[in-house]
Order: C-alpha cells, then structure tokens, then sequence
C-alpha cells in the first residue's frame, strides 16, 4: 500500500514542479478517480477501490498486477466496526424503532399488536420481534413486551 501512496506522491511533486498551479484536484482528475478518494488514500484513511485501482494504472500505465500488488486494494476502513446481520436489519429497516416506541406507550403482546398499528405485514413485524427479543432491546414479561 505504501508503494502505491509513494509512487502517487512521487508522481503529484513531479507534476507539480513542473507547474506550480497543478492542484491534487487535477491530479485526482488526471487519474480518473474522485478528489476525495485520492486525498483519503494518499492520508492513509482508506483503500482505494478496484475500480480506481484500475483506473490509476491506466492513467500512469503501470501494469494492473503491479498496482495491486502495491497493496492497494481495498478492504475494511481502519477503526469501522462490521455490523452483523440482525444489527443491519435493525438500523435500515424504520419499523424496528418504531416496534420499541410503540413498546414504551402501549400494551403490546404480539406481532399482531403491531400490525394493526403500522402498515407492516405480519411477518415483517415477528422477525422485528424476534431481533429485537434476540439482541435483548425488549423483553417478555407477563406476556407483555416491555423494554
């Protein structure tokens, strides 16, 4: 990866030497990948992707191989933490929220309960039930589900 950051800045001083008003804005343009993505990859932020990899071989016609073997190819952000499925589902899809809000105003007993509440089928809303009893955000206590 370092490789890859070397020959980049290298390639970004050599340029710019050679035209004092050459920005990292048209080197990223030179290169075909987005301002953004370059300056995070040059600070060491992120990876860039394999699209960008590719298209910085071209734009330095170094071969594909030789660019992925400079370790710049993506992969996790530094410091991201990886959601798990259930964790995923609870934050893409708006009901489970609601399904907890709900929870605190109203008696609820079951999925049905739900339902009748908001325009989910009754599926969507037992396997809202079941994560959130499963990541333990709500409880069964007397049948009735409390958080």
């Amino acid at each position: 990866m370092n490789d890859l950051r070397l020959i980049l800045k290298s390639t970004y001083q050599k340029r710019s030497s050679l035209n004092p008003l050459y920005s990292q804005n048209a080197f990223a343009r030179d290169l075909g990948v987005s301002r953004t993505a370059l300056s995070q990859f040059l600070s060491e932020k992120r990876n860039l992707s394999t699209v960008n990899l590719k298209r910085v071989a071209q734009a330095l016609y170094l071969p594909e191989t030789q660019v992925k073997q400079a370790g710049g190819e993506s992969g996790p952000i530094p410091g991201a933490t990886q959601l798990n499925i259930d964790q995923f589902a609870l934050i893409s899809e708006w009901y489970h929220f609601a399904i907890l809000n709900l929870i605190e105003i109203q008696n609820i007993k079951s999925a049905r309960d739900i339902t009748k509440c908001f325009e989910i089928k009754p599926d969507e809303a037992k396997q809202a039930l079941d994560r959130l009893l499963k990541m333990k955000l709500i409880k069964k206590v007397k049948g009735n589900l409390k958080s």
